[in-house]
């Protein structure tokens, strides 16, 4: 039997039963369409089943954590307790040329060695543009099945963000990728209330859905947007309305804005983000998870490979 992991996105997950356990998932999708939204969600279904998750995110890795508590995931606490691990790429500028995108050859070899040493099972690369860019357009196809292969090899379940595509060279990254990987996703954003989720590829599936109106939600992500009410006749409406109830089962009227409860904000002491140190290097581990990382920096023509760093966890770096 086949093996597959919850997303965490009901609909698809009902629909498909989610992600093959073990191998890459791509998302494609235009800023603003729910992509890292989706990645977060997609960690804490792996939270949720016991399972320790990393991610490597292109926003800084204080932000990643404040972005999961303003909807509500709770991130922090994971990163605290070690079942999470969050990176961020050092140098990585979004819109940068693509030619400039490339991480070093070792990058790869230091990101495995985390995963493994921390018996990472679920992985969230967001984006995964760095590693998939190849210095010659002719090796692309080659390079990114080597990428997308490494992972499967390493047997973690992983899902891969893209940006939407701009350029000749950037459409058929994202073709190279979806022609390797087992299952493509594409999310539009057609307006700020209407957001679609398409499923462009799913091996095995001899037919797909039409796609999937979503909403992003606070305290779950992305769930299928409510079914849209057809507008009612007001005569009609009134005709068939039922009668008010009177006596003892009569309806209370609704509290004044006045009556309301008001929502007191956190203080800012309960936004307190601590990182579990990651110790990068020839042998990286979890550290105390009570001590914040320190901020370090180093050249890649350090004198020696342990002061080599292509990796940044809160404010330590990934080359």
């Amino acid at each position: 039997m086949i093996a597959k992991a919850r997303t965490g996105v009901d609909f698809f997950d009902e629909r498909y039963g989610g992600a093959y356990r073990g191998r890459s998932l791509l998302v494609t999708g235009k800023s603003g369409s729910g992509k890292s939204i989706l990645a977060l969600q997609f960690l804490v279904q792996g939270l949720k089943q016991g399972e320790r998750c990393l991610l490597l995110s292109g926003r800084p890795a204080a932000d990643v954590v404040l972005y999961g508590h303003a909807l509500n995931l709770p991130l922090s606490e994971a990163v605290e307790s070690g079942h999470l691990i969050v990176l961020e790429y050092n140098d990585y500028v979004p819109g940068r040329s693509e030619a400039l995108l490339t991480i070093p050859p070792d990058g790869f070899v230091q990101l495995q060695e985390i995963i493994q040493s921390n018996g990472v099972q679920r992985v969230a690369l967001d984006t995964c543009l760095p590693w998939v860019t190849a210095a010659s357009p002719a090796n692309l196809a080659e390079h990114v099945f080597s990428f997308v292969r490494a992972f499967d090899r390493l047997a973690t379940t992983t899902l891969l963000t893209l940006p939407k595509p701009v350029s000749p060279i950037a459409y058929r990254l994202k073709s190279v990728l979806e022609d390797t990987v087992p299952i493509a996703i594409t999310l539009q954003l057609e307006s700020e209330e209407r957001r679609l989720w398409l499923v462009t590829k799913y091996l095995g599936e001899a037919r797909l859905d039409d796609g999937t109106e979503f909403v992003i939600a606070a305290g779950i992500g992305l769930r299928r947007a409510p079914p849209v009410m057809a507008p009612v006749d007001s005569e009609v409406a009134e005709k068939t309305a039922p009668a008010p109830l009177s006596g003892p089962h009569a309806l209370k009227p609704e509290p004044t804005s006045s009556e309301l409860p008001v929502a007191v904000p956190p203080s800012s002491s309960s936004l307190r983000v601590r990182f579990s140190k990651v110790v990068l290097g020839p042998k990286a581990s979890l550290g105390d998870a009570s001590t914040p990382s320190a901020s370090a920096t180093v050249s890649e023509k350090a004198s020696s490979p342990d002061d080599q760093r292509s990796f940044r966890s809160g404010s330590t770096a990934l080359r």
